[in-house]
This record gives C-alpha cells, structure tokens and sequence, in this order.
C-alpha cells in the first residue's frame, strides 16, 4: 500500500499542522509507504523532516479554480514518481483537491477533520464545498473527537462515513523543574481571540484581586499570526500593562519546543472561547506529567477528567475557574498529584503507535474495497 498524504496549508502552522508532522513519525516508525504533497517553501512544507519523500504543489490559498485545476494536474502527474493506492486529505482546506483526484484516478480518499464543519473561520462556501466532498468525494471522514463526530452529524453529514480517531503524541520522559516555592502558570498558544489571551489575564487579574499576597508566576507562550492577532495582543498589553502584577508575566513569544515550555510550570491554562476539537497543547501537557485548566469547549472533556488529572471549568463562567486557580496556587500538591494523573491517562489512551494503527486499518479496508 502506497500512501499520498495531502496537505496544502501555506501561512498557518496551527495544532493540525503540529499533529501532521507527529503523524509522519509514526507513520516512519510502523515502515508504510508514504509520500506527501504540499505547496513548495509554505510553512509546513519547510518543517517536514529530511528523508520524508515530499511533492510540490501549486499555491491555493487564495482559492481559485485556475489553481485548484493546476493542483489536481500536479497530483496526477505524481503517479509516474509515486504510484499511490490511497489518498488522505489532512485538513479541511485539502478536501477538494484531494477528492478530485481520487474521483480522476479512481483511487479512494479520506479525509480527516480537525475542526467544527461550521467553525466561524470556514467561509458558507468553504462549508457547502467540504458538505459536497463528504457525501460524493471522500470514503470515510475521520474526525479527531467524539465532539467534532458530533457536531459532522448536526451539520447533516453522512453517519456512516464518520470514523472517530482521537490524535496521539509519541511517548517521551520528559524531566519537569521541581517546585521552587511558587506556581509557574502557562499559557501556549497562538495569540488570537478565539484562544482565550484575553480570558486568561481576566483570571489573572481576579486571582490577584482575591488573594493579593499568593506566590506566582505566568509565562505566555505563542505569536500573533496575522495583523488582527497583533491588534488584539497591543490592545490588551495596553489595558492589563498598568496592573500592578504585569510584570510577573514573562513572554516567550513563538515556542519552537513545547516540551522544553512544559518543563518549566506547573499548570497550563487553556481558556479557549470557541469550539476546541481536541487540543494537542492538551495532550503534550498530559505527556509531560502537567497539570491542565481548561474551558469545556469542543473535545476539552474527551482528555480531561475534571478534578482527577485536571480542571474544567463552563467557558461562560471563567469566574470559577480563578476559585480553582487560587486553590492551586495555595495547595500546590493538587497539581502534582493531577499532573501524574494526567500521564497516566496519556500513556493509557493517547500514543501516537495506537492513532497510526487505526488510520492504517481505515487504509487497509479502503484500499481492499478499491481492489
């Protein structure tokens, strides 16, 4: 079995993109045959490891039908290099090109979602496109939370085509800094609206409104991608920078390695306002053995159990989750005791060897059926 992963992402490098590359080192270490198509000197394209067999593709981002032809043209013609048997669409966005293809070349595709179909940053167009594409294109939809499955079925999708495959991380000991008489709060993300900054200095400023005498400190780590990204992080510098705390706050910018990010705190913070389909920042925490609050969105209840291996708190109501930071911060032993826990539950459920080995059987009984 010869497998073409497609990936067309140029500007963004977001959890999918992070999930893709982990995705590329299992798919290694369980020897399959894979190559992958994505646009030449995107972002993605230039973290993909040395030795993976990679194919350039032309640049849609702007989404044209002049480009989407160009690119199907350019898969096609792959097939002389690298003669594949099934096609896998990584992303929304990746969907058309891919079922095109596959229709043209009578080969089987699917294609995994890693969002809500209607999330707010898919276009009523884009939404229509990826509807059309699950019920005459892909094979099977596969999406990364019970949540996501849900939602596909809300939005009228296919029941049958709807495959749930959580996303795992490769297992590594991870050696974290010891407790040194204060709490090391983290932030990790891409610095937007719908990530929650604004929600997270919120809880902040009403932790050290309660309890002004708590010993703490706060590392954001994350960038703006985009001009309102960089809007948004100036104006809230500019309404939290006078605040007496402010300058406990240490700002990493982009973190390359989160794992080395990890290491150095004691809970991580994820205050997202919207749909959150399975947060990998989520599951690197629970492979370093940290602790996690987090809103309730999306797929945030399939990781976390409140209470055993972290906290989960209504996403309207971020005032309650300041009471379970200040018992945190006072009881540091509660962190510690959910961080292990939190491990557990990761080397338990979320490796990456068991997510390759279900994309594999969904490989294995499309390219069977297509025989």
């Amino acid at each position: 079995m010869k497998l073409l992963i497609v990936h067309t992402e140029t500007h963004y490098f977001a959890g999918a993109e992070t999930m893709l590359l982990y995705y590329l080192q299992g798919l290694h270490e369980a020897n399959i045959d894979f190559a992958v198509a994505s646009v030449e000197n995107g972002r993605f394209w230039n973290a993909i490891p040395e030795g993976v067999c990679k194919f350039a593709i032309p640049d849609n981002s702007k989404f044209s039908i002049f480009q989407l032809i160009k690119q199907v043209s350019g898969i096609l013609k792959l097939q002389s290099e690298y003669c594949y048997d099934i096609l896998h669409a990584w992303a929304a966005r990746d969907w058309e090109v891919t079922t095109l293809v596959g229709f043209i070349a009578r080969k089987k595709a699917i294609g995994t979602l890693h969002d809500h179909p209607s999330a707010s940053f898919h276009s009523k167009k884009r939404q229509m496109l990826m509807k059309v594409c699950s019920k005459i294109g892909l094979e099977k939809i596969v999406c990364v939370s019970n949540a996501v499955k849900k939602a596909c079925i809300t939005s009228n999708y296919p029941i049958k085509k709807l495959e749930v495959i959580h996303n795992g991380l490769p297992d590594l000991t991870i050696k974290r800094s010891q407790y040194r008489g204060e709490t090391t709060i983290g932030f990790l993300g891409a610095i937007s609206e719908r990530k929650g900054l604004h929600v997270f200095l919120e809880i902040i400023d009403k932790m050290f409104e309660i309890n002004s005498s708590l010993k703490w400190k706060v590392i954001v780590g994350g960038e703006a991608l985009d001009e309102k990204g960089r809007a948004y992080l100036a104006n809230l510098k500019s309404a939290f920078s006078t605040r007496s705390w402010w300058p406990r706050i240490q700002w990493l910018g982009w973190v390359k390695k989160t794992t080395e990010f990890l290491q150095i705190i004691d809970i991580l913070v994820v205050p997202s306002t919207e749909f959150d389909p399975f947060p990998t920042v989520i599951l690197e925490a629970g492979r370093a053995g940290v602790s996690v609050l987090a809103s309730d969105v999306g797929g945030v209840s399939e990781i976390i159990d409140n209470g055993k291996n972290g906290w989960i708190y209504p996403k309207e109501d971020w005032r309650s989750a300041v009471l379970n930071l200040v018992s945190m911060v006072k009881n540091p032993d509660y962190l510690e005791v959910a961080g292990i826990n939190n491990k557990i539950k990761f080397s338990n459920t979320f490796l990456l060897k068991k997510m390759v080995e279900n994309y594999i059987s969904i490989y294995s009984n499309n390219t069977i059926k297509s025989q």
